[in-house]
């Protein structure tokens, strides 16, 4: 498919992507019996056409051709007129017309449709009954309307849609069963089982394999309202042929709960309304995905399903390759997803692995023999899957079923419970010349987005935690070290992960253990909107490590090598899950594949398609004291300026350590029944989030504390805040970074008292070498801002700066305290002036919509 350039069909591109799978299902090979955009002449408009698609199946004389018309038209008599015209200029005996919702077909020679088994609509011939059957019936009548076709027994034609819609369609499905049934408990698996008989009729229509009973749904879906009872009579006996099916029977062993008859007819008609095989496998998967999220809500899984970009770029990033080069000489290869969800991450590995054998296979690059053997193996003996939650795993087997049957090596067990990840296995070994059995469970490659934020303290025994070298009951520290544990010599685990993990204290020595255990190949930031068309908003990274050898462990962190560190700006969807329009997701992957850190320096920053970074010594990581991972820390565009105020102590620079009168540290919040209200307060209490403005300044209104309140913070030693004082606004999303001073005071010009929060950093200066609205618009404008966004904790909703973080913000040589002045006060005063500006157009534009509106009454 990458083959055809499609960038000529503006109009009809969407459509031709939604056809071209379709037509490439009927047996025709894109490349070498299809011609695109092929000129004609219309004698009957004495002008040129194109023809959308002309299929001549490698001979002279095309055989027919597709008229495609921008997605969704309705197809009227006009457009029948001009696709037989093109069939005329083309000697074409037959034509078909399609708005990518339908399919007509049309004699050339009447000009009216052309029956196939009784209907002109939804089927296009295969390319053998084309040449077996339609084109010598027409050559022998050219005006022949109605031709039969025995063999064919194909479903009809349906589209595919993008995920959007998609996902409309699959909620449609779940307020069916919530307003018909009146119970949603099974919701999640009475859909499944449904979805899957339908996937089967694809997957066998695509074989040719004959189904094991009469039932079909598009015949399923033209029931009547009266006859619905026949659907549900269908279904359950469909259920029951394919749970005896050995094959099968795994996945259907619970019955299917679903009782009333509309509800059955409902979902049948929606789910035969489009081609699940050609949605993509970000929309395939997203059918079983919404109903975890809707069915399994609060069941705290922490389950955050992968995006198939995101999964294409890290299959990618694993060096699958290595997956057929070892097949094929007779090695063995073990891909496992240990938290493996709906099986996104092992359903598209094989589905890429296969499609690559293919095309050796197809190119003669190796012999049948050959072919047939890798296939099996891949098929039976080389993914594996593991999820906690047994509807998960089921529908995960579900997937895989209908990618290739690589389901019996899906299991529903508990990863951090168990000892190894893979049983026991033989293979063929083809240099001993014997059976070698494998009895420790390594992979050879691990791919995974194991689950955030969860603790795993009251599912794992004491016994449990034992094996597990860096000890903690945090989920993601857990599969971290289990993963790399059961990975094996030089192979590669690459894992989502949430940002957390990478800059947190608290997971600095699972840091360690894995430089110590692992080469890190590649970090990648990904974009903000990554997870968010699935409703969660979480930062998240990629790591890419490569398990030493045993006997190369880096146990004292002294191994030199260089690491990738890259923020990816998007994967091509926005927000909302839309695909951005003309986005290279292969230029993306291929770029980033392709990096060779040999060829860069440390200091140089790396710019591509949609991505940036620069390349890390692994030494850097070791020796720092945080040992922190993530791509903001370590962005040359930040570091290489600290790095040099660093090296310029001789000259002036300071550390807000060194500039700061006391220690640094936040406040701390009083107990909320001790707030009152400004009227019957004494004390400010300053709070990130109200109280400190982005322009800079105090904002005084808020909660108050009493005065013998105040005066127990005072005889504790507890922070409270002074004149002059510059508040630093140290957590949360949006609140982070922001800073003022403490101006505010009484009639008589004395300071009024206040007292910090525990959300609040307090800094304190010596006013008379330092302008304190110099040293805040530092931290909130200047290059402070920078580092604070540098050295900031945590991942999204839970992001702070530390005091000791705060403490090694670095200023360059003070100027002169008039100069500091001036120039805090010159940004002060264009922020006003700016501010001024900006309400000023809200108002003029307020005033153009209230005219506008008195117009159209």
């Amino acid at each position: 498919m990458e083959v055809i350039n499609l960038r000529f069909m503006s109009e009809t591109e969407t459509v031709i992507k939604k056809i071209l799978p379709y037509i490439e299902r009927r047996g025709y090979d894109i490349e070498s019996d299809l011609r695109f955009e092929d000129p004609t002449e219309l004698d009957t408009e004495n002008r040129q056409g194109f023809i959308d698609i002309l299929v001549d199946c490698g001979k002279k004389q095309p055989l027919f051709l597709i008229e495609a018309k921008r997605d969704g038209t309705k197809l009227t008599a006009k457009h029948r007129k001009q696709a037989v015209e093109y069939g005329k200029s083309t000697k074409c005996l037959f034509v078909a017309l399609t708005n990518g919702q339908v399919f007509e077909l049309l004699n050339v020679n009447t000009g009216k449709s052309l029956k196939l088994n009784g209907s002109a609509f939804n089927r296009l011939p295969s390319k053998t009954e084309l040449l077996k059957n339609v084109i010598p019936e027409l050559k022998k009548n050219p005006s022949n309307e109605n031709i039969f076709i025995s063999t064919d027994k194909s479903i009809p034609f349906k589209p595919g849609v993008p995920l959007t819609k998609l996902n409309r369609l699959i909620q449609q499905c779940h307020n069916i069963i919530r307003k018909i049934e009146k119970n949603e408990e099974n919701a999640f698996s009475d859909f499944s089982k449904i979805l899957f008989l339908k996937l089967l009729e694809e997957k066998w229509d695509i074989e040719g394999t004959t189904p094991p009973y009469s039932y079909v749904f598009h015949e399923l879906a033209a029931t009547t309202k009266e006859n619905a009872d026949q659907v549900q009579v269908a279904i359950r006996s469909m259920l029951n042929t394919i749970a005896a099916m050995p094959k099968y029977g795994e996945v259907l062993a619970e019955p299917i709960h679903l009782r009333q008859n509309q509800t059955y007819l409902s979902i049948v008609k929606l789910v035969s309304s489009v081609s699940w095989n050609d949605c993509n496998l970000d929309s395939k998967g997203a059918a079983f995905e919404y109903f975890v999220r809707a069915s399994l809500k609060g069941k705290k899984l922490g389950q955050y399903f992968t995006p198939r970009p995101l999964v294409q770029l890290m299959l990618r990033l694993g060096r699958y390759q290595q997956l057929l080069v070892n097949l094929k000489s007779g090695q063995p290869f073990k891909v496992v997803d240990p938290a493996c969800g709906t099986g996104g991450f092992l359903v598209h590995a094989l589905n890429q692995t296969m499609n690559d054998l293919q095309k050796e296979s197809k190119d003669n690059l190796i012999h049948d023999t050959l072919f047939s053997r890798v296939k099996t193996s891949l098929k039976e003996e080389t993914f594996y899957g593991i999820d906690a939650h047994e509807g998960v795993a089921s529908t995960a087997k579900m997937n895989m079923i209908i990618a290739g049957d690589g389901h019996n090596n899906i299991r529903a067990l508990d990863t951090l419970k168990l000892d190894k990840l893979i049983p026991n296995y033989s293979y063929y070994n083809s240099e001993k010349k014997s059976v070698t059995e494998v009895t420790d469970g390594k992979a050879h490659l691990i791919l995974s987005n194991p689950p955030f934020g969860t603790s795993e303290g009251d599912s794992l025994t004491s016994e449990d935690l034992k094996k597990y070298p860096v000890k903690s009951t945090k989920g993601q520290s857990l599969f971290i070290q289990q993963m790399i544990m059961n990975l094996a010599d030089n192979s590669r685990l690459v894992t989502v992960i949430d940002e957390g993990v990478l800059n947190t204290a608290s997971y600095s020595e699972l840091r360690k253990y894995i430089m110590q255990n692992c080469r890190i190949e590649y970090i990648m930031s990904m974009p903000d909107e990554t997870f968010k068309p699935n409703k969660i908003n979480v930062k998240t990274s990629v790591l890419v490590l490569r398990k030493r050898t045993s006997d190369m462990l880096d146990e004292f962190l002294e191994d030199e090598y260089r690491i990738r560190i890259l923020k990816v700006d998007s994967l091509g969807y926005d927000g909302a899950g839309t695909e951005i329009r003309g986005f290279d997701l292969e230029k993306l992957i291929s770029e980033i594949e392709k990096i060779n850190p040999a060829h860069y320096s440390y200091t140089k920053e790396i710019i591509g398609y949609n991505w940036r970074g620069n390349i890390l010594n692994a030494r850097d990581i070791a020796e720092d004291d945080t040992k922190r991972f993530d791509y903001k820390y370590w962005d040359v565009k930040i570091k290489s300026p600290i790095d040099k105020l660093s090296n310029e102590k001789s000259k002036g620079s300071l550390t807000l350590k060194e500039l700061n009168l006391i220690e640094t540290r936040r406040g701390s919040s009083p107990a909320s029944s001790d707030y009152v209200s400004k009227e019957e307060g004494h004390a400010l209490v300053v709070k990130a989030g109200s109280n400190i403005s982005k322009s800079g300044l105090l904002l005084i209104n808020g909660d108050y504390i009493e005065e013998n309140i105040y005066k127990e913070y005072v005889d504790k030693g507890k922070l409270v805040i002074k004149d002059g004082d510059i508040l630093l606004a140290s957590t949360g999303d949006g609140t982070l970074g922001k800073c003022c001073v403490y101006r505010n005071y009484d009639e008589h010009g004395n300071s009024k008292p206040a007292i910090p929060d525990g959300h609040v950093t307090v800094i304190r200066i010596d006013s008379k070498k330092y302008y304190p609205e110099y040293v805040c618009d530092y931290l909130r404008k200047g290059f402070g801002a920078f580092q604070i966004q540098r050295l900031f904790t945590g991942s999204t909703g839970l992001i702070e700066i530390q005091p000791p973080d705060v403490d090694k913000i670095i200023f360059p040589k003070f100027p002169s305290l008039e100069k500091q002045q001036a120039e805090s006060q010159k940004l002060r005063n264009k922020e006003v002036e700016i501010e001024k500006l900006i309400l000023q157009a809200q108002k003029e534009l307020d005033k153009a919509f209230d005219n506008f509106y008195k117009v159209t009454l």
